[in-house]
């Protein structure tokens, strides 16, 4: 008889534990979902999160001076848009 408590007492336990484990990867996934909506805004609008993500895209920001000898190579043509 004590053997079969043991075995029903473990058999209680791994699904208890089981529960719970499920429970736990359910709870951070949703605060992570949470989480990743508030942070990704947050970060896309700094320095650091512009840079990666331009980096990220392929795009390459010019400084004013690499922008002033593209125009004078005559490789980019400047268009004034206001008139």
């Amino acid at each position: 008889m004590n053997t079969i408590s043991t075995i029903l007492y473990v058999i209680v336990m791994i699904v208890t534990a089981i529960f719970v484990l499920g429970i736990f990867v359910q709870s951070n996934n949703e605060m992570w979902k949470n989480f990743k909506k508030d942070y990704t805004p947050w970060f896309r609008n700094t320095k650091v999160g512009m840079w990666y993500y331009n980096r990220k895209n392929g795009v390459k920001i010019l400084s004013d001076r690499e922008y002033d000898n593209i125009l004078k190579s005559g490789k980019v043509i400047y268009i004034d848009m206001e008139d």
